[in-house]
């Protein structure tokens, strides 16, 4: 009896062993499945958020070889058509936060100030930009180490607890700003912190997480919001697709086709090409007889170079360069900069900045042509000269936050990228997960 009795307890107890094994054994598939689903979802999602960039790249290079002539916003709309889209089992969605709202697409970098190109006098004028920092700025992005009045060089950052140097040369990233002296990365980034151009929830919440901001459902990016590093120039392409003409290598054949110039005068911008110094920019400034006179390209009969049309001259600015691009702190495309943007250019005064935004504003598809800026009153040849290094009407780098979510188990990736299509294939200058 009692053996029995044993045997029926030994049997229960290896029962329930048994059983918590079991359960063991349950929980532990269980989590082991459920961490496998989460990283099979992360993996659709970062897969996700990466075909929306190629898909952005695809558009975008489409349009640099096949432009639309007559729309200055139709590479814009390309890459918009791929904003939405899905990808097995997950979806993708690419936007940027602006002052009216979230628009589908990505970024345009050049919509936004160089800060490498900036003046002192134009820095000046960004909200809360002080004296010190002005110059700070300047001496951080200039070649040479002579520190300004109220500047910083060498001997400043070396001081530093953890000791660096100014690059002195142009930014390479907008958070770069922050290490130049006086730079608060509060004032640089405002409540944009992660620089998405997204109005993320720790970013629209009283405060309760970092950063501070005040919940007013509008995106607040401090100097980011007119400050940019991410743009440049030097793009191997003209605004027609062709590759830029450079007029410094270049037959008169190829002028005469390629910009509907006479001989006369294609050998008289070969010319002025050669000489020391000379820029694109100087046909706006003097006609080309005086170009001609000055070169001695015609022997001496500079009437007999006539001038260039606006057409003309818009096709040199278009198409050509004198040497081989280089790449450069970038333009400011007056397509896609906010009006406020506008008033901070380099030598712009605001009656000019005033009658830009209203002219651009009549126009649905926006400048194909600086030599259109010549249609707004009191804007001549030598004021767009001026304001020729400064601006542009086409767009080369552009933000891509691409956000990929797998439908399965709700799991979110976000890839930021920085694409750059001044050479073909286009190139992504930067990427990073968030």
């Amino acid at each position: 009896m009692r053996a029995r009795a044993f045997a029926t307890f030994l049997v229960i107890w290896i029962v329930a062993i048994a059983g918590v094994l079991v359960a063991h054994v349950q929980s532990t598939s269980f989590r082991q499945a459920a961490s496998g689903r989460e990283q099979l979802g992360a993996v659709r999602a970062k897969w996700a958020a990466r075909a929306g960039i190629e898909a952005t790249i695809a558009r975008l290079g489409y349009n640099t070889e096949s432009p639309d002539l007559g729309d200055a916003f139709r590479v814009n709309v390309d890459m918009e058509e791929v904003a939405y889209s899905t990808l097995d089992g997950a979806d993708w969605v690419i936007s940027h936060e602006t002052k009216t709202g979230v628009l589908p697409g990505p970024a345009d970098a050049h919509a936004r100030l160089n800060v490498s190109l900036m003046t002192a006098q134009a820095l000046s004028f960004i909200p809360l930009m002080t004296d010190d920092v002005v110059d700070a700025i300047l001496d951080w992005v200039d070649a040479d180490d002579d520190v300004r009045p109220f500047g910083a060089e060498y001997s400043y950052y070396l001081r530093d607890e953890y000791p660096y140097e100014p690059r002195n040369a142009p930014m390479r990233t907008i958070s770069e700003l922050e290490l130049v002296a006086g730079a608060e990365p509060e004032i640089v980034r405002g409540e944009d912190w992660d620089l998405d151009d997204q109005l993320d929830l720790d970013e629209n919440d009283a405060g309760a997480s970092w950063p501070a901001d005040n919940a007013d459902n509008v995106l607040d990016r401090g100097w980011t919001e007119h400050l940019t590093a991410a743009s440049w120039e030097g793009s191997q392409y003209g605004a027609s697709g062709e590759p830029i003409l450079d007029l410094a290598v270049a037959a008169a054949n190829d002028l005469t086709s390629r910009l509907g110039v006479d001989r006369t005068q294609a050998d008289a911008i070969l010319a002025h090409s050669l000489t020391p110094g000379a820029s694109v920019a100087d046909f706006l400034t003097q006609n080309l007889a005086q170009l001609a006179q000055a070169s001695g390209a015609l022997g001496g009969d500079s009437r007999q170079a006539s001038d260039l049309t606006d057409e003309q001259l818009a096709l040199i600015l278009d198409e050509c360069s004198i040497g081989l691009p280089r790449s450069t702190p970038g333009k400011l495309n007056i397509n896609t900069a906010e009006d406020e943007t506008i008033e901070y250019i380099p030598g712009i005064t605001l009656a000019m900045a005033d009658a830009i935004n209203a002219d651009r504003a009549g126009r649905q598809t926006g400048y194909t042509s600086l030599m259109q800026l010549l249609e707004i009153q009191g804007m001549s040849r030598q004021a767009l000269a001026t304001l020729y290094p400064y601006i542009t009407m086409r767009s080369n780098v552009y933000v891509v936050a691409c956000r990929g979510r797998d439908r399965a188990t709700g799991i979110e990736v976000e890839l930021v990228a920085t694409i750059d299509r001044a050479t073909l294939p286009i190139t992504i200058r930067e990427i990073s997960v968030r």
